[in-house]
């Protein structure tokens, strides 16, 4: 047996404290990575749910404000990047129905030729091809705003479109009755509540607008347009104006990057309560084993061959533990949804049981974790991200353990 593994098995392996502290190390190095890949990878769906729905059913990747011929939308078209060009135009509008309070609501209403051929708008909302075929008097809500006014397909809802107002006094007289054709139904449920479709010929026909109010969704292959997109549009005429999805949403896009950087704050503290954990463990490690290496040193053996097998010794834990934590925090981040719903499950199966055996006689109480359904996204980097950063401080912490060990004698307190 070489000396490494001889050293290894006297110091950590044959001594039970140091196997238990080791064993714990590397359960709480698991518990951190575990919160860590679930609340990254919740995170990430969240946004990407946010930017899709931005990008598909608002604004698109680009939005072009300006008014453009045939000649520069056919030019559009033929470059490959760009997917899809919708004819828009943006208002707002209230929502009325008499047993609610007023929902404002961003009206976006639609170029039917074109939203037909969007298969990215399509798969999104789960509409079907003739649900987007709308008359003047038809409206597609989202499922959160129809749960919450309780209308469904075939309902009609009373809207007041802010373009129609001409005298707040009149307000009343400017309801219009619609109908509801479809429900759509995105991954972002602050969309789904505020959003409606219409038909774009609706204020033609009223001629509430003229083809230069008109913006144009311009979908592309990436979420952020690249330069080189860029400088095509601006070759076909350099006049057009036009925003990414990001510039039109400054605001919110800020927002997110403060709910981002805040997640990282939270999850450094993780990554240090994980670091200061490991630290203590492995100086009661060595604080155990003390008089052991006391022998060792006295036999000859020099201090840094020691550090060494420390060193080894976390190296071990960290890949152990961070192998393990990742494994199980993509298991459990991939199956969230599954799991908060056993969880629905056995709370609401507990609370019937008091209360039958109680015999309280409540209503049924359902509880539900999540009203939403989540969509966690993992990327490769932040599985290395967790990994690197779980061995860093493992590492460091042996380091610094271990850093004056010819001294041992007095980390136990002697004289």
């Amino acid at each position: 047996m070489g000396l490494n593994k001889l050293l290894l098995k006297r110091l950590i392996l044959d001594e039970q404290n140091s196997l238990t502290l080791t064993i714990v190390i590397i359960l709480s190095i698991v518990l951190g990575q575990i919160i860590i890949i679930i609340t990254i990878s919740i995170m990430n769906g969240f946004q990407n749910d946010f930017f899709s729905s931005i990008s598909t059913l608002e604004s698109g990747n680009l939005k072009i404000e300006s008014e453009l011929n045939i000649q520069e939308i056919n030019a559009l078209k033929e470059i490959k990047e760009i997917i899809q060009i919708n004819r828009i135009y943006e208002t707002q509008g209230i929502g009325i129905e008499h047993y609610y309070y007023p929902s404002i609501l961003n009206i976006i209403a639609l170029d039917t030729k074109d939203i037909i051929k969007d298969k990215n708008f399509i798969l999104l909302t789960g509409l079907k091809q003739s649900e987007l075929q709308l008359n003047d008097d038809e409206i597609i809500i989202g499922d959160v705003l129809s749960h919450n006014l309780g209308l469904f397909e075939g309902d009609t809802i009373g809207l007041i479109l802010s373009d129609e107002i001409k005298n707040l006094q009149t307000l009343k007289n400017e309801v219009k009755q619609f109908k509801i054709k479809a429900i759509f139904k995105s991954n972002y449920a602050k969309t789904n509540e505020s959003t409606v479709f219409m038909n774009i010929n609706y204020f033609f026909k009223k001629q509430i607008i003229k083809d230069s109010d008109i913006s144009y969704q311009i979908k592309t292959q990436n979420l952020h347009p690249s330069k080189k997109l860029i400088n095509k549009i601006k070759n076909i005429n350099p006049n057009i104006q036009f925003k990414s999805w990001n510039e039109y949403n400054k605001e919110l896009y800020k927002a997110l990057k403060i709910e981002r950087n805040t997640m990282l704050i939270i999850l450094t503290g993780i990554f240090l309560v994980i670091a200061v954990n490991t630290y203590y463990f492995q100086k009661r490690i060595i604080i155990n084993k003390s008089k052991s290496i006391a022998i060792l040193l006295s036999l000859g053996i020099k201090s840094k061959k020691i550090r060494q097998i420390f060193l080894i010794h976390s190296v071990i834990i960290c890949t152990f533990g961070g192998i393990i934590g990742l494994i199980a925090g993509i298991i459990i981040s991939l199956n969230i949804n599954e799991i908060l719903n056993a969880i629905d499950i056995l709370i609401n199966n507990l609370i019937n049981t008091i209360n039958y055996i109680a015999k309280l006689n409540l209503a049924n109480i359902e509880i539900k974790i999540v009203k939403n359904i989540i969509t966690p996204k993992i990327f490769l980097s932040d599985l290395m991200f967790t990994l690197f950063f779980a061995c860093l401080f493992t590492i460091y912490s042996s380091l610094k353990v271990t850093k004056k060990i010819k001294y041992v004698d007095k980390i136990n307190g002697a004289s």
